[in-house]
């Protein structure tokens, strides 16, 4: 993983866990196979901020703990499904696992067939156990077995939740500053009425000065994408040097958020300054003469 460490991160996992915890992989990805358990197979699943982090993709070979492995799958998105800090982690076959560290099982995940009560199914567990390791199987204490169904769904609604806040949030402060840098050109073009006037009047085009508003009002927007890029550069490089909370996750800038930050705000920044720009554009030399300075 060029050069990282990510012994603390590798989980040994048998081919049901994806599926259990409802987690999907990227296109092009595969889950492990029971050949793979059985052949102790050196090939990994990556959590998906593993892989950004690292720029790994689907066939690459990564090494974990100087050991080669195959990458045959990337993880999309953790927010549908049950997490465990899956996106900050890497999956080989539990077999292979137990190859290289002497370990012993933490987490057993089960799913009761459809139909099946989810308080009979902890008990029928429960007295299985109770049978092999010599306990009641009323003992609450003997063993735990904890319910995520409900609190997986409250907890992505909750999430869900603030995504779309935040969504929201992010929208309006673009449609402001939109609005801004538009007021910005309609006061530059009242302001420089005359100019237009003048520029006009020696044989400027329409389409010309359609086209320096326009340039104007990128430049103007483009110095301030700018200082947002460094900025949000400079407090993701910040929170990465910070020991964060697992359900906060691991920040990370992408080249897609990157792309798309510079495609909305390309998209906002012509539609702030067209309509100013068209203002000037369609003056008359005389009207604008005319004009107070």
């Amino acid at each position: 993983e060029k050069g990282q460490n990510l012994t603390r991160f590798v989980s040994g996992i048998d081919s049901h866990y994806l599926s259990l915890v409802k987690r999907k992989l990227e296109q092009g990805s595969r889950d492990l196979s029971p050949s793979d358990i059985a052949n102790h197979t050196r090939v990994v699943i990556l959590g998906e901020q593993i892989a950004k982090m690292g720029e790994i993709h689907v066939g690459q070979m990564t090494k974990i703990n100087g050991i080669p492995f195959l990458v045959v799958g990337v993880m999309t998105d953790e927010d549908a499904g049950l997490s465990f800090g899956d996106s900050r982690k890497v999956f080989i076959p539990y077999t292979t696992y137990l190859d290289m560290w002497d370990a012993k099982p933490w987490l057993l995940i089960l799913n009761p067939v459809d139909g099946m009560d989810g308080k009979a199914f902890r008990q029928a567990i429960a007295n299985f156990y109770a049978k092999q390791l010599h306990f009641d199987p009323m003992d609450k204490e003997a063993i735990r077995l904890p319910d995520y169904s409900e609190g997986a769904a409250v907890i992505t609604g909750i999430f869900r939740g603030i995504q779309i806040f935040l969504g929201a949030s992010g929208a309006m402060t673009m449609a402001v500053g939109a609005l801004g840098v538009a007021n910005i050109m309609f006061l530059s073009v009242t302001e420089r009425t005359r100019e237009i006037g003048v520029r006009l009047a020696v044989g400027a085009t329409q389409k010309s000065i359609l086209s320096q508003f326009i340039l104007e009002g990128l430049f103007l927007v483009a110095v301030g994408t700018a200082f947002g890029l460094m900025t949000a550069y400079l407090v993701v490089t910040l929170l990465s040097s910070i020991s964060l909370p697992d359900w906060l996750g691991f920040p990370v800038i992408t080249s897609d958020s990157i792309a798309w930050s510079l495609f909305v705000t390309l998209v906002l920044a012509l539609l702030a300054s067209y309509f100013p720009a068209r203002r000037a554009s369609r003056l008359t030399p005389v009207i604008a003469l005319s004009a107070r300075a």
